[in-house]
């Protein structure tokens, strides 16, 4: 069946068509890679039926990689959108296509997106962010980044300092000391998993992140954090920083970690890797993993909002009955 048929069909009154013809789409593959194409799937979002709305978000994420000018100038539109869902997956198949997608006017948006008033809409720019990676550390966005790491929600922060961390070595400019010095205020978070990414986040800036008063930090969560991961994560940013950690206070903290027999064996390795490390001409530097694959990221999606509709309508019907709204 041809493209243009297809389009049709998902203009259809019957949903079971809608459906067909958007599982269709998603077959052809990237043939089916077109504007007319992407935005008719972009408008399914709307759908009533949440099967469409399932199919248009799974077509989109599979068809969506072709970055092409008119493509990405579609996306860019929806990332206006007035529909929190469409600005979300917008933002995520912009990050799907990685650093191709990473144009000007595309990071400005994403930047303004960093600050949507919806939680769905920031975690989704600052993944896409940064899938793009170093492309997408400008100025800009980067300042944006670091204002969002104050954020009240600690997801919103630990999706930040992930972003910030998979920019890497780029995120070192002038112009982003502020980070630095955001990244060193959340060494101290409540939220352990911040605290965590934020260390990690370092770590893959390497030399470039060793200042004196990151060391010093990092060397306090060695050693009175209470979460292990957390002591892990910072022996780790230490030997990813190589010679330019080799400070006294660094080595000793890491030699005592390593020889607790008492503490966590993961942190205790990490600790012995990172005294390795700092001794050796190059430092090891820690794989740098996304918090979420593109088919994990719409799985979230997807459960999130049917769990929303879930409530809606147990909310209508409690209030059919006479009872009064449901409370979550």
């Amino acid at each position: 069946m041809r493209i243009t048929e297809l389009l049709e069909r998902l203009r259809s009154e019957d949903p079971e068509v809608r459906k067909g013809a958007a599982r269709a789409l998603g077959n052809m593959g990237q043939a089916a890679a077109t504007p007319e194409v992407l935005l008719a799937l972009v408008k399914c979002l709307r759908d009533e039926n949440g099967e469409v709305r399932y199919w248009a978000v799974r077509v989109l994420g599979a068809i969506g990689a072709a970055a092409t000018p008119e493509i990405i100038q579609a996306l860019l539109e929806h990332l206006r959108d007035e529909d929190k869902w469409v600005r979300a997956v917008a933002a995520f198949i912009l990050g799907a296509m990685g650093a191709a997608a990473a144009t000007p006017e595309v990071l400005r948006a994403l930047a303004e997106r960093l600050r949507d008033e919806e939680r769905l809409v920031q975690y989704a720019a600052a993944w896409a962010l940064g899938a793009m990676g170093a492309a997408a550390a400008t100025p800009e966005v980067l300042r944006a980044l670091a204002e969002r790491l104050r954020d009240e929600d600690p997801d919103v922060r630990q999706a930040v300092a992930w972003t910030l961390k998979n920019m890497g070595e780029a995120a070192v400019t002038p112009e982003v000391l502020a980070y630095l010095q955001a990244l060193l205020a959340r060494l101290r978070d409540v939220d352990a998993d911040v605290r965590r990414i934020a260390a990690e986040a370092l770590g893959t800036m390497g030399a470039a992140a060793a200042r004196p008063r990151i060391l010093r930090a990092l060397v306090r969560r060695l050693k009175f954090d209470d979460d292990p991961a957390v002591r892990r994560a910072a022996a780790e940013a230490l030997g990813a920083m190589g010679k330019a950690a080799d400070q006294p206070k660094v080595i000793w903290a890491l030699t005592e970690l390593r020889d607790d027999e008492n503490e966590d064996w993961s942190v205790r390795s990490a600790a012995d890797l990172a005294l390795k490390a700092i001794e050796a001409e190059e430092a090891a530097r820690p794989e740098v993993l996304p918090i979420l694959t593109p088919e994990e990221f719409l799985k979230a999606l997807l459960i999130l909002k049917g769990m929303l509709s879930l409530l809606d309508e147990l909310d209508r019907r409690v209030r059919e009955y006479g009872g009064g709204p449901v409370e979550v």
